[in-house]
Order: structure tokens, then sequence, then C-alpha cells
């Protein structure tokens, strides 16, 4: 009897390690745009959004960027993404920008800031998109314009205060945890081992 407790008390230990991991939200929150991320514009140049006072230079060409890197954020894979960032809205005449959306170098879809009447207005833009798996858990993010506004038309920067949540596969374990699921299995076997050689001298 006490041995067939030992042996629930011992799975119960292992499975309750497994389980915690199952239970980890398989998302990961991260700055971008932020201060540190870095912008190229063909024609104002490039540096970091913090270094050009929390704003990006002003963007209107294909190719014009801004990217960041964030290593081992605990991500083991990403299949969506949702993003929340403002920028400086300059165009007017009829032009809207378009803007490539890059996890890890893959298009995963498209936004658009719109005419605003050469408002010079900030404004909150949002993105949300599924795809395959892209493997972690480190992620490269971008954005990248893909049409050139004409002479005239305006043009777009970057604030340093987006927020960007990678979603998907389970996140990695960290060392503590696998050690803690590795003490629960060795326990359970312990257990299950010892409980064979007391049947054994029973039926002896």
């Amino acid at each position: 009897m006490i041995r067939s407790k030992v042996v629930a008390v011992a799975t119960a230990a292992a499975l309750s390690s497994f389980a915690g991991f199952a239970a980890h939200a398989a998302s990961v929150t991260v700055p971008f745009p932020e201060n540190a991320s870095i912008y190229f514009s063909a024609t104002n140049g490039s540096g970091t959004i913090g270094g050009n006072g929390g704003v990006s230079a002003y963007m209107w060409t294909t190719g014009d960027h801004i990217v960041d890197f964030f290593a081992a954020t605990g991500l083991a894979s990403a299949t969506s993404i949702s993003a929340t960032f403002d920028i400086n809205n300059v165009l007017g005449g009829g032009n809207n920008q378009f803007a490539d959306v890059l996890v890890n170098g893959v298009d995963v879809g498209t936004f658009e800031a719109l005419d605003s009447g050469y408002s010079g207005a900030v404004q909150t833009l949002t993105f949300n998109a599924t795809f395959a798996a892209i493997a972690g858990p480190d992620y490269g993010l971008e954005f990248v314009l893909d049409n050139t506004i004409p002479n005239g038309g305006g043009s777009i920067a970057f604030y340093g205060d987006g927020s960007t949540t990678l979603s998907g596969g389970a996140t990695v374990p960290e060392p503590a945890g696998w050690a803690l699921m590795l003490v629960g299995f060795a326990g359970l076997g312990a257990a299950l081992r010892s409980s064979r050689r007391t049947r054994t001298a029973v039926a002896a």
C-alpha cells in the first residue's frame, strides 16, 4: 500500500512538471518598433529611432525600413504576429504608403498608411497576421516600404513606442524547468523499480 502511494505521488509530480511546460503561454511580446530599432532612409540616412529624438527619419522610398533583433525570446516558433505602433503621417495628394512586415526575413503581410491630407498627425496603426511556422527563439523584425511616394506626396516616420506580440509554438523551458521535470521522472522511475523489487520478494 505504501509503495502504491509512493508511485502515485511520483507519477503526479512528474506529470505536474510536464503539464507546467504545456501550460506556458506560447507567445512573447517585444518592444518593436523601439528606440533601439534601426531605420534606413534612402534620402535621410540611417540611425536609431532613439538617436533621432524618438522618431525615425521620414521615409517614402521603396526599400526604406526599420529593423530590430530579439534574441533568446523563449518562443520556439511563431505562427502569428500582432503589432501596434505609432507613425507621423505627412502623406497627401491621394498617396498611400504600403509596408511589408518581415519576421526572420519572411514576408508575412502588408500594412497601409493612408493619405492624411499632409496633416503630420500622430496615428496608431495595427497589424495582425497568421503564417506558416517560423523557427525561433531568435527573431528579426522589419517594416519595409514597398512603394515609392512621388515628389510632393508626403512621407511617414515611425515612433519608438511600438509593441509586437509573436505567438505560436510552445515556449522553450528554462534550465531550471528541465531540471524539475527530470527530477520528477527520475523519482517515478525509482519508485517503480522499488515497487517491482517488493513484489518479487513477496512472490518468492
